[in-house]
C-alpha cells in the first residue's frame, strides 16, 4: 500500500523548499530596490542569474543522473542550502554593491532555483524502487506554502525592511536541510532496472530508433522527439512572461 511515513516527510520537504523559493524568488526585485538596485540593474542581475540556473542545471542534472547512488540527492540538497545561507547572510550585510549582488544572486540560481527539479527527482526514484507514494499531494503542500508565505514575507517586507527578508531566508534554509536530512534513504536494490523503463519507453515511440539502458543528452531527446521539443518550446514562451511578471509587474502594483 501507499507509504505514509514517506508521503508526509516529503510533503514537508515541497513545502520547506516553496517556502524558501518564495523568499528566494518572489522577493528578489524588492530586495535589490531596497538595497537601492535600479530597474536596470534589477533586470540585468536577473538575466545573469537566469543564465547561471540554464548553465548549471544541465551540470548538475546529468552529475545527479550519473552519480545517483553514490551521492544521494538529499546530500546534495543539503549542500546547496549551506551555500545559499553564507551568500544569504553576506548579502544581508551588503548594500548597493552590484558585484557582490551579482555572485549571490547567481549562488541562489545554482543553489535555490536549481534544487527544485532535484526535490521533484527524489520522488521519482522513491517511485521507481518500490515506495508507493503520494507525489500530487505533495506538490500540493509546496503550491500552498508558496501561496501563504508570499503573503508572510510581504509582511515581513513590510514590517522589518525588505533587507529581512534575508534572515527570514537563513531560517527557512535550516529548516529545508533539516527536511532533506530527513528524507529516508532510496534502496536502489528494489524496483524495476533502467533498461526496461527504457525499453518501454521505445516501444511506445516506436517510430523513433531509441537506443535502450542509457542516459540520454539534452540533444539527443530534442533530435528524436520533436513533439517534446516543440512543447518545450511553449514552455519558453510560458517562463518568459512570467518573469517579465514576476520581476517588473510589481512596480506598477
Amino acid at each position: 500500500g501507499m507509504n505514509r511515513r514517506i508521503t508526509v516527510k516529503y510533503c514537508f520537504l515541497q513545502g520547506g523548499y516553496w517556502t524558501l523559493a518564495a523568499v528566494a524568488m518572489a522577493f528578489t526585485t524588492p530586495l535589490l530596490e531596497a538595497k537601492g538596485f535600479s530597474g536596470t540593474e534589477i533586470g540585468i542581475l536577473s538575466a545573469v542569474k537566469y543564465l547561471a540556473v540554464l548553465i548549471f542545471q544541465m551540470v548538475l542534472g546529468s552529475f545527479a543522473d550519473k552519480h545517483a547512488e553514490k551521492v544521494p540527492l538529499q546530500r546534495m540538497l543539503i549542500l546547496m542550502t549551506f551555500v545559499n545561507i553564507i551568500f544569504s547572510f553576506l548579502f544581508y550585510l551588503t548594500g548597493h554593491t552590484m558585484w557582490m549582488a551579482m555572485l549571490t544572486l547567481i549562488v541562489f540560481g545554482m543553489t535555490i532555483h536549481c534544487a527544485s527539479p532535484l526535490v521533484d527527482s527524489l520522488s521519482i526514484q522513491y517511485m521507481n524502487h518500490g515506495v508507493k507514494m503520494n507525489y500530487a499531494i505533495s506538490r500540493a503542500c509546496g503550491s500552498l506554502c508558496w501561496a501563504v508565505f508570499c503573503v508572510v514575507v510581504g509582511l515581513i517586507a513590510d514590517a522589518f525592511g525588505a533587507n529581512r527578508i534575508l534572515i527570514f531566508q537563513i531560517i527557512v534554509s535550516f529548516l529545508f536541510a533539516f527536511f532533506a536530512f530527513n528524507m529516508d534513504a532510496v534502496d536502489f536494490s528494489k524496483g524495476r532496472k533502467k533498461k526496461e523503463k527504457t525499453e518501454d519507453l521505445a516501444s511506445e515511440n516506436s517510430d523513433t530508433k531509441c537506443e535502450t539502458g542509457e542516459v540520454h543528452s539534452c540533444f539527443y531527446l530534442l533530435k528524436h522527439f520533436p513533439k517534446y521539443s516543440l512543447f518545450l518550446l511553449g514552455l519558453v514562451f510560458v517562463f518568459a512572461a512570467y518573469n517579465m511578471n514576476s520581476t517588473f509587474l510589481i512596480d506598477w502594483i
